[in-house]
């Protein structure tokens, strides 16, 4: 039997292909911005950004936070690089288009 949608990882081999070149994703189960802190974590150590979810961690990051950051508050508040800034807000966006509908843009749970 498939596991439930509640037990499986937020990213697995399984249920997620990330492709940078051309930003093709599959959809995730779980909207983004009801990720856990842990979620969002286990996600970025799933990218190229590995080396920054212990960042996002440390600064509590959860879904709903990470749809809002932006390269600014990155750099300027996390003294992130540029490069790898914008690196993160391009997996932000490719997530958010997961959940984009034609009818009305960017669907969000607000």
């Amino acid at each position: 039997a498939k596991p439930l949608p509640s037990e499986l990882p937020v990213y697995s081999a399984e249920n997620v292909e990330l492709h940078l070149a051309d930003d093709a994703m599959e959809r995730p189960y779980k909207h983004p911005e009801l990720w856990t802190k842990q979620e969002v974590v286990n996600y970025f150590k799933s990218t190229d950004c590995a080396k920054y979810a212990d960042l996002l961690e440390d600064q509590d990051i959860d879904g709903y936070g990470l749809t809002l950051l932006s390269e600014r508050q990155l750099v300027e508040h996390l003294g992130v690089k540029l490069g790898p800034a914008l690196k993160i807000c391009h997996h932000v966006r490719v997530l958010k288009d997961c959940w984009a509908t034609p009818e009305n843009g960017v669907q969000t749970l607000q």
